[in-house]
């Protein structure tokens, strides 16, 4: 049997299953539903198809792994705060880890550390990802509501959301994966912080808003947004936007800022030495109005094409349920406290979609950076947001009418099953296979587009494909070289001639890489000819050792300091703040 069919059998009998165990508990033994465990099962059914051996056939997932294995690399060599990825770039390398966002790979890296494979610990931290968004969203939704049907509602609504799935399955984009689990959690907090008026709070809103900028710069920018505009419909809803709640809340993106200010600082002035620029240049790509509303594959039910084609539809009932709370809206028909949430999250809907079509070009191309994210679909993870919490509103004006609202999320749920799992895995593919293509992967698509890249680089190839025969070769004049240590940041060689010799060692050049001969910084040749950025120097007669190395530049050295005093200071706030909390409680338990 083929494999995707034999995966839509198996999803299909674990979800009759687990629908007879609701319908046994709930109508035979009268038993009350217990709603977080129910979420947390239904939110299994999509992970099933993890459990398959291999890798996928096509989306990021390969690519993550190669970055999670020269991650974990750097790690192993002591550097918990990688910049350069040594094997990368036909072992080149180049400085990925200044700026790509790495909390997924510290999540990766830990699974693999605890003894997983890097392709189970992907798979790990996919599943863990996405349970969470789902336990979080539940958590959030329960205080905003005040009613578990309705959270239990966003929260299936979030979870079975088609671009939640495109992005788990298909795309497997470990960044926006995981910022579908931080939105609620970081909501969450601010609503205890606003509510509660602690530091406790404030210091978790501002470690939770670290963790966002560290998943994905791009996004981030746009979920701000939201979390801003919720918190001042909020306040101003509630008559407290003033200058005390001020005081609560920007404090907690100070921290937030400080927190992740390795992962953001370095990018503002490291960028100007690489090709960004040429990205920064291309045209955002805008879906046709049509793709958002049907799946062209299968009836409308599968969302991604035979060639890997994707869909980027807003969702059939999740489409259904904001046009019937429009029209609640519009005909009166809600209480003034549902009604003026639904504006909210309505209003902000409709922003996001048009930011995603044609019509918000001139938005995109006017605004610095913006049009870095490349694609406007990426918005998509907004609306889902949206429609999510605009479910809930809408459980909320039709809470008798409960066997209606089994039918919606059973539809939710159901009209995704051929989305369960990516389409095709190669179980062939293992660590060993993957590890074996380490070095030319990035010219084969690891390569994280212009970013990175040296700007001295002129080959009209972006990356390198082929590995050199030696790690330093003798370019001018005549001697022996013999390697004598090497790590992912230093090389170290022993260098004898009776002539002056010009070397070059094949690594990329990029601002804080340095060579010294006999312990005297010597200058780099990068341009040297046609040596394409490579580093490139002058050696005396004689015996010489030469030692090569990076080094981060001042401001980013300095940025990765502030980040690991604000973390340990954090953590040990968080700490002294709930150990104190249970020493409070058993001493009110005593007496």
């Amino acid at each position: 049997m083929v494999d995707p069919y034999r995966m839509i059998i198996i999803n299909a009998s674990a979800s009759l299953l687990l629908l007879l165990y609701f319908l046994i508990t709930k109508y035979i033994f009268k038993k009350r539903t217990n709603y977080p465990l129910l979420l947390l099962l239904i939110s299994l059914l999509p992970l099933l198809s993890l459990l398959r051996k291999g890798a996928y056939e096509s989306g990021d997932f390969n690519l993550h792994i190669y970055r999670a294995m020269a991650f974990f690399d750097s790690l192993k060599e002591g550097l918990f705060m990688p910049s350069w990825a040594a094997d990368l770039n036909a072992t080149y390398g180049y400085p990925l880890f200044v700026f790509v966002n790495p909390l997924p790979y510290y999540l990766i890296s830990f699974f693999h550390l605890l003894g997983f494979s890097f392709i189970g610990s992907l798979k790990l931290y996919f599943a863990f990802s996405y349970i969470a968004s789902g336990i979080f969203m539940y958590l959030f939704t329960k205080k905003i509501f005040k009613n578990d049907l309705a959270a239990f509602t966003s929260s299936i609504f979030y979870l079975f959301v088609p671009y939640h799935l495109v992005d788990l399955h298909f795309r497997t984009t470990i960044g926006e994966i995981f910022v579908f689990t931080l939105i609620p959690l970081i909501l969450l907090n601010f609503f205890y912080l606003v509510s509660k008026k602690k530091l406790i709070f404030m210091f978790s809103s501002g470690l939770f808003l670290a963790l966002l900028f560290m998943t994905h710069q791009g996004i981030s920018v746009f979920v701000l947004v939201m979390i801003l505009s919720f918190l001042i419909f909020s306040l101003k809803k509630n008559n407290e936007l003033n200058l005390n709640s001020a005081r609560l809340i920007l404090p907690a993106f100070i921290i937030g800022a400080i927190l992740s200010s390795y992962t953001w600082l370095p990018y503002l002035y490291l960028a100007q030495y690489t090709l960004t620029h040429k990205l920064s240049s291309q045209i955002v790509s805008f879906p046709d109005f049509a793709e958002l509303i049907i799946s062209p594959w299968r009836n409308g039910l599968l969302f991604q094409g035979p060639k890997g084609e994707l869909s980027y539809i807003i969702g059939y009932t999740q489409l259904a349920v904001i046009i019937f709370s429009a029209i609640q809206l519009f005909t009166g028909k809600l209480t003034k406290k549902i009604s003026t949430n639904l504006w909210f999250w309505l209003l902000f809907f409709l922003s996001v979609l048009f930011m995603i079509t044609p019509l918000s070009a001139f938005i995109w191309n006017n605004v610095p950076l913006i049009n870095a994210l490349q694609f406007s679909t990426r918005l998509l993870l907004l609306l889902s947001f949206c429609s999510s919490i605009i479910a809930g509103y809408l459980v909320l004006s039709l809470i008798k009418r409960k066997k209606i609202l089994f039918l919606i999320l059973i539809l939710t749920i159901s009209y995704t099953i051929l989305n369960w799992g990516h389409r095709k895995v190669i179980p062939e593919f293992s660590d060993q296979t993957l590890r074996g293509n380490l070095p030319k992967s990035t010219a084969e698509g690891e390569g994280l587009a212009y970013i990175g890249n040296s700007k001295w680089w002129k080959d009209k190839n972006l990356w390198i494909n082929k590995i050199p025969k030696n790690r330093i070769e003798i370019i001018e004049g005549e001697g022996q070289i013999k390697e004598i240590s090497r790590s992912s940041i230093k090389h170290g060689y022993i260098i004898n001639s009776d002539k002056k010799l010009t070397i070059k060692d094949n690594t990329v050049f990029f601002p804080g890489w340095k060579v010294k001969i006999n312990g005297k910084e010597v200058p780099i040749i990068n341009d040297y000819q046609k040596s394409e950025a490579l580093i490139v120097c002058n050696a005396s007669k004689g015996l010489s050792y030469v030692e090569v190395s990076y080094n981060d530049l001042p401001l980013h050295k300095a940025s990765k300091v502030i980040s690991i005093i604000g973390f340990i200071s954090v953590f040990f706030f968080l700490f002294y703040q709930l150990t104190t909390a249970l020493l409070r409680k058993k001493r009110m338990k005593l007496f």
